[in-house]
């Protein structure tokens, strides 16, 4: 409990943050990219994605997966 009385920070605690942003490297954007049905498999290039049965987009010729998070 807190008997109302401020508490003041020490001295070896920092004040103030800086932080640095950097921008995503272009590998790091390709692979956060959204996916959707007819688009071209990122992985083989070869097959358009299409959902399978249980409502994932999937590659026929290479496998490839991509969960949607659904559920009913």
């Amino acid at each position: 409990m807190t008997d109302g009385k401020p508490t003041s920070l020490p001295d070896e605690v920092p004040r103030s943050l800086n932080l640095t942003l950097t921008p995503l490297s272009a590998s790091s954007a390709q692979s956060a990219q959204l996916l959707h049905a007819g688009d071209l498999c990122p992985k083989c290039k070869v097959e358009r994605l299409d959902y399978d049965g249980l409502l994932n987009l999937a590659c026929p010729k290479c496998g490839l997966v991509q969960t949607g998070g659904c559920f009913s």
